[in-house]
């Protein structure tokens, strides 16, 4: 008859403890290195993840910013409009349909006057035409700041031969109070492109030119245009049709639901006034996570917030993604 084992004697004796044994070295060790494991992929994932959403989130919110100027907008607005035009086969025509589009869109904001390459008014695009000499004078002026602007960028118009007097003579008709400083700011690249003021009120507050060697293009804005925030509402409905699912918009300072611009979002006012109101003593580029969305602001003026939020499913927890895991596992 075979001795019994020490193993045996063990089982025999303590049998509850061997158990224990067994079912912690084989049973719950390996779940724990399992559990540990899935929580590192998952802790890498949701990382990935949320930088993935604060890009997008940084993003939105540079577009809004960036639009906010609502001088630098209108340059935006009509220099679309001017490219697309030079980018067809026919520029005149093109830019019919392209200035149709902003008088309705933007009706009683916009006065067009329109040369082609020989520097004649094209009157069907030219709102104002009995101005024939003075027209033919801007037309220079233009082509020679756009020349002085491409030699010696961002501009040196004082280098023009007689441009002081030449400013002079059309002054009355493209704006009493046009800058020296400013007046080739629509030529300029990235953010330094704009328009410029010209009046202090009226339809001819601002203007705005492009030059090219098809066709030239003027364009006066009136003073309407500039009393609320065009450029940050159009980038905000764009962004929404882009992306419906990352909301965005802006509120004045001292935050109040009442100031909140939000564009197709159900989202309570008051509580897009209490998210926002936090990031005053927060660093910028941080993350909010309030009411099952995320949030991010951007400091625009010293009157203005802008804002942008998501669903905070889009960056699920660690804990939520492993409930997820087990529920699909058992299923």
């Amino acid at each position: 008859m075979n001795r019994p084992t020490k193993h045996d004697l063990l089982q025999r004796r303590f049998p509850l403890f061997t158990g224990l044994a067994l079912l912690i070295c084989f049973g719950l060790f390996p779940l724990f290195l399992i559990d540990a494991a899935a929580n590192q992929v998952l802790q890498i994932q949701h990382g990935k993840n949320l930088n993935i959403t604060r890009q997008k989130i940084e993003n939105a919110l540079d577009l809004l910013e960036t639009c906010s100027n609502n001088r630098h907008f209108a340059h935006l607005l009509l220099n679309h409009a001017f490219t697309k035009a030079l980018a067809s086969n026919n520029p005149a025509a093109n830019l019919n349909l392209q200035l149709s589009a902003l008088r309705k869109r933007h009706p009683g904001i916009f006065l067009f006057a329109v040369w082609d390459d020989k520097g004649r008014i094209i009157q069907k695009l030219t709102d104002e035409t009995s101005f024939t000499y003075i027209l033919r004078e801007v037309y220079k002026l233009f082509q020679d700041l756009a020349e002085n602007c491409r030699r010696y960028y961002p501009g040196a118009p004082e280098k023009i031969p007689e441009f002081e007097h030449r400013l002079k003579i059309v002054r009355h008709y493209i704006g009493r109070v046009v800058s020296l400083n400013w007046i080739q700011r629509p030529l300029q690249s990235d953010r330094m492109a704009s328009a410029i003021i010209a009046e202090p009120e009226g339809p001819k507050s601002h203007l705005w030119y492009g030059v090219d060697s098809r066709i030239t293009m003027l364009a006066f804005i009136h003073s309407d245009f500039f009393s609320g925030q065009p450029g940050l509402e159009f980038a905000i409905k764009r962004l929404q049709a882009v992306n419906p699912e990352l909301k965005a918009g802006y509120c004045r300072y001292p935050i109040e639901p009442a100031t909140i611009f939000q564009h197709d979002c159900l989202t309570n006012p008051v509580d897009i006034s209490l998210a926002i109101s936090r990031f005053e003593n927060l660093h910028p580029g941080s993350l909010l996570h309030y009411k099952n969305r995320v949030y991010s602001y951007r400091y625009i003026s010293p009157t203005v917030r802008a804002f942008c939020h998501t669903a905070e499913g889009m960056t699920s927890s660690i804990q939520h993604r492993k409930s997820e895991i087990i529920g699909a596992t058992v299923k």
